[in-house]
């Protein structure tokens, strides 16, 4: 959607909707499996216990934001001549300004494709955050190349839409600048 000289993303309800029942199935699953460690004694149980536990608080966890994301009102993804406002997941760092961004990337790990933003000074994004989600924009350094990950799985928008509104608002605002 457009509104003036911005392009505004929604956060898909439905996505989040189905997301949300997948880490409740999860959490339930992970709760029987904890009723059935605690019940049989062993070297195993303790495993299966610890597993559990991991599952449970994990998913817990994705479960909590996505029932956040419900009453949030606010776009997954806002581009404007500023740069790229992400909220589209636990772990968006909000505005990534134009002069910030060198380029993007697609990737894929585990059949999820997510745009790989990356950016000039990538420690500016991960040092201005708290301890878990400083934590994870490193993985995410690590493993892809930029702390700046941006998927189309909660937003309202398909991810080769996403991909397509990415480029065209990145060769209008962002390649001018690319000293």
């Amino acid at each position: 959607m457009r509104l003036n000289d911005e392009i505004v993303i929604s956060h898909s309800k439905a996505k989040i909707t189905l997301s949300a029942v997948g880490s409740l199935v999860f959490v339930i699953g992970g709760a029987w499996l904890l009723g059935i460690a605690i019940n049989n004694p062993g070297i195993e149980s303790i495993i299966l216990a610890a597993i559990s536990v991991v599952t449970i608080l994990f998913f817990g966890m994705i479960l909590i934001y996505l029932l956040t994301r419900f009453g949030d009102q606010s776009p997954g993804l806002l581009i404007n001549s500023q740069g790229i406002i992400d909220r589209s997941s636990a772990v968006a760092v909000g505005l990534i300004p134009w002069e910030e961004i060198t380029g993007y990337s697609v990737k894929t790990a585990r059949g999820q494709s997510f745009l790989a933003i990356h950016v000039r000074h990538p420690e500016r994004f991960m040092n201005e955050r708290g301890w878990i989600k400083r934590m994870l924009l490193r993985g995410n350094q690590r493993l892809y190349g930029s702390p700046i990950q941006i998927s189309s799985n909660t937003l309202a928008v398909n991810f080769s839409q996403l991909v397509t509104t990415v480029d065209q608002q990145f060769d209008r605002f962002a390649r001018f600048d690319q000293n």
